[in-house]
């Protein structure tokens, strides 16, 4: 049986997470979360396929926000939205760990090849480590 992703969407800013319900609603099961202390709750008490993260939070708090996911599951993709986007922003999410920067203007075709990515991908390290401690057992 097919099941939809469950992704994570870090974010205090409700148009945003309007536009993610409406590119991605149909494809995914949705959480929202607007502050860091929200997501570590979520992240205990769910399964998530993947973490969309708002890289416009303040101070930082997407930084945060990545170490958290990375400490709970070292696997997890981390996606960051930003409405501007360049080389030291893309630098910037990629050097904090997330799998990929995506730029507004959102589009539903881009947002969901780059969420099977990182599910793909996530599958795919989750398989190497689970191989990795067998081996060494």
């Amino acid at each position: 049986m097919l099941r939809y992703p469950h992704i994570l969407l870090l974010t205090n800013d409700e148009g945003l997470a309007r536009e993610i319900n409406v590119l991605l609603g149909e494809y995914a099961t949705l959480t929202q979360v607007d502050k860091v202390v929200d997501l570590r709750r979520v992240l205990r008490a769910t399964q998530v396929d993947a973490l969309l993260c708002d890289w416009s939070l303040d101070s930082g708090a997407w930084r945060n926000a990545v170490k958290d996911a990375q400490n709970h599951d070292s696997v997890l993709p981390v996606l960051a939205l930003s409405r501007t986007g360049g080389e030291k922003e893309w630098t910037n999410v990629i050097e904090a760990g997330c799998f990929d920067l995506l730029v507004a203007p959102y589009r539903k075709e881009s947002m969901l090849a780059a969420l099977e990515q990182a599910t793909a991908s996530q599958e795919a390290r989750s398989w190497h480590q689970t191989t990795l401690q067998a081996a060494a057992s």
